[in-house]
This record gives C-alpha cells, sequence and structure tokens, in this order.
C-alpha cells in the first residue's frame, strides 16, 4: 500500500510526502497579499511573465501527444521515478480530471491536470515545455493557477501532491507524512 496515511498491520517505509494547502483568503489578490514578502515578490515577478498566457480549461479526453511529450520532459527529469504512465492513462481519466492548459499565440507552454473532490481540488500531473519556462516561469505560473482556480470554485483545500515540496512549501502549503506498507 503506498502513500497511507493511516497506521495499518505490516511492514511500514516512510514515502515521499504530500503537500496540501488549506484555502483560507477570499481571492487571489487577498492569498498574495499574506505572502511574506520575498515569496511575494517573486510570484508576481513570475505573474508578470504570464500576463499574455491564455488559460483553458478542458476535459481530460483532450490529452494529446503533444501534452504526453512535456509530461515525459518532467518525468526525465524527476528526482523521483516512480512510474512513467502511458497516453491513454491520461486519455481515461474521470470525468471530475480536467486540464489547465496555458498557451501563448496557440503555442502549449504547460498544463496541469487538476481534480475536483468534492470540497478538495487534486493537482495530479504537469507536463510543460522546458525550453521556455525560463521566459514565462510556467510551472510556477500553473500552481498559482490552481490556487486561483481553488479560490475561485469555492474549494476547502489543495492537494499538491507530492515532489517539489520546497516550491509547494513557499505556497504555503504544510507537508503531510505518508506511509508506504508491505
Amino acid at each position: 500500500i503506498l502513500n497511507a496515511d493511516t497506521v495499518l498491520p505490516g511492514k511500514m517505509g516512510d514515502t515521499l510526502p504530500s503537500a496540501e494547502l488549506t484555502l483560507k483568503w477570499r481571492d487571489s489578490d487577498h492569498y498574495l497579499s499574506s505572502m511574506r514578502s520575498h515569496y511575494r515578490y517573486r510570484w508576481r515577478k513570475a505573474l508578470a511573465k504570464w500576463k499574455d498566457v491564455k488559460i483553458d480549461i478542458v476535459p481530460a479526453g483532450e490529452f494529446d501527444p503533444v501534452m504526453y511529450q512535456q509530461y515525459e520532459a518532467v518525468y526525465e527529469r524527476s528526482r523521483y521515478k516512480l512510474e512513467k504512465l502511458k497516453h491513454d492513462f491520461f486519455r481515461h481519466l474521470p470525468e471530475s480530471a480536467k486540464i489547465m492548459k496555458g498557451s501563448i499565440n496557440d503555442q502549449l507552454l504547460g498544463y496541469a491536470v487538476i481534480m475536483e473532490n468534492q470540497d478538495e481540488l487534486d493537482f495530479l500531473f504537469t507536463g510543460f515545455d522546458y525550453r521556455l519556462n525560463y521566459k514565462f516561469d510556467i510551472y510556477l505560473n500553473l500552481l498559482q493557477e490552481i490556487v486561483s482556480y481553488g479560490l475561485k470554485n469555492n474549494f476547502r483545500v489543495i492537494d499538491f501532491g507530492q515532489t517539489t515540496e520546497g516550491t509547494k512549501q513557499k505556497l504555503g502549503c504544510i507537508l503531510k507524512k505518508k506511509k508506504m506498507y508491505l
């Protein structure tokens, strides 16, 4: 059993923690103003690079080969390569899963797969064009888009998942320990 957050019988070990953000702000401006000044400066700097980017929310069934290539690019750079998913996995996600796409002039910069789960929003996967990441701060801006989406749609909490916990802690996330059992 992987990613358990309860005590179970059997051999146990730690796995990567998940990053969780409780949404207690009225909107994105209120959220940004609550950050420490250094983080607020960094996030606003990233947002300035994102001003001309178009955001679309589309069904998971629209996952395409370019998105899969971007997923593979993120996977290949990941420190923790647990499992590489096939393209079909993304095309057959549940109906509650959506793709948040960021593009400029019809060029896909990156995306985040999110899933609505009652009052919780889950961030599942991302993919982005590393060649353009510096120019657009794609990853940081996608995380900010997820927070904005969560606030606009009145979610109580966002589960940002595992990995890049340092960046997610700067967003205000709390790390939740996870266990694995055999």
